[in-house]
């Protein structure tokens, strides 16, 4: 039986951002499958890291048919290998990068893409395309799922808009409060983040709610007035999916990506225009529903939330049997 090494290290994390929200989604459908070894480590640091990626990886990589990295590029390539890439940052906006991006894993993943036993996965139909347009070669097509929690919304003194990110210069954080101070929107509405500590500055006017766990965002998205997501670039944009599966309304960047997963069902502004953002935000009533706040930004709720129930756990298993089949392995995921 060819058996398939998931290095699903993100999944073992502490912290909860996109990468290891999707490694613990991926690696709970596998879980249960026989054909698939998980490894679900909490990757620690870059130099424990490092040691995984070039050690001890490669020893494991050498006792099974197929290797997939789920977040991480691989150091060591030894047979078929699935490599996720989950967005091209590292290429398109550098200078938002980490230190390790940059440095360490950009090396890694061009190393990988030369490989003529590396194929790419990623994360939306969007990324696969800009993957085939800068490296000429094709991305099969993975999602991330949503699962909304069965949480009571969070109770706060004041109505609230929700941001939903890492403090990093690529979620465009500065133009965000500064759009909000603009629109006025603080004299009756407050400016949340919910995000951990990265390698970015807070600004001041943003209350942060740092690294909230499930149960936490859940209760924030659902207790939100609405979604304000002005990033620069994206790969998938989880929260979207998110708050549309809880009927808040979503105010988002004008990307392709957006534009994909949110089915065009979201008030679409320039990230790079202040008073674009703040336009939108000043559309956000003092009081009133969820259906208010979507009337007043021209969102259709009820077309949001069909939607989102495409971004359910069947799509994601039905993608990775197609994945695992391309390269062999013939597996039930149930989704």
């Amino acid at each position: 039986m060819t058996r398939v090494l998931v290095d699903a290290r993100s999944a073992g994390a502490a912290r909860l951002t996109g990468w290891e929200r999707y490694a613990r989604g991926v690696a709970s459908l596998l879980a249960p499958v026989p054909e698939v070894q998980l490894r679900v480590t909490d990757p620690g640091g870059l130099v424990r890291r490092i040691v995984d990626d070039h050690v001890v990886l490669p020893v494991a990589a050498s006792k099974v048919g197929v290797v997939h990295h789920l977040t991480f590029p691989p150091a060591v390539v030894r047979g078929p290998t699935v490599m996720t890439l989950h967005d091209l940052v590292w290429w398109t906006h550098p200078e938002t990068a980490s230190f390790g991006g940059r440095h360490y894993y950009t090396r890694l993943a061009e190393r990988a893409l030369q490989h003529p036993d590396v194929s790419v996965a990623t994360v939306s139909h969007t990324v696969a395309h800009e993957i085939t347009e800068r490296f000429g070669t094709p991305a099969h097509v993975v999602h991330p799922f949503v699962v909304p929690h069965l949480v009571a919304p969070a109770q706060r003194r004041r109505p609230y808009v929700l941001a939903v990110g890492s403090i990093e210069p690529r979620k465009n954080l500065a133009r965000l409060v500064s759009a909000y101070e603009r629109s006025h929107l603080r004299e009756h509405t407050d400016l949340v983040l919910a995000g951990r500590r990265a390698w970015g500055h807070l600004p001041p006017g943003v209350e942060l709610v740092e690294a909230p766990d499930d149960d936490d965002l859940w209760a924030l998205l659902r207790g939100a007035s609405a979604l304000v997501l002005p990033t620069l670039y994206e790969g998938f944009g989880m929260p979207v999916i998110e708050a549309q599966s809880v009927g808040v309304p979503v105010i988002c960047s004008d990307l392709p990506v957006l534009r994909e997963v949110s089915g065009g069902h979201a008030r679409f502004v320039d990230p790079y225009d202040v008073d674009d953002i703040a336009a939108a935000l000043a559309r956000v009533p003092h009081e009133g529903t969820a259906s208010d706040v979507a009337t007043m930004l021209g969102i259709d709720l009820g077309a949001a939330d069909h939607n989102s129930t495409f971004y359910g756990p069947a799509t994601t298993a039905e993608q990775l049997e197609k994945l695992y089949r391309a390269h062999g392995v013939d597996i039930r995921v149930s989704g």
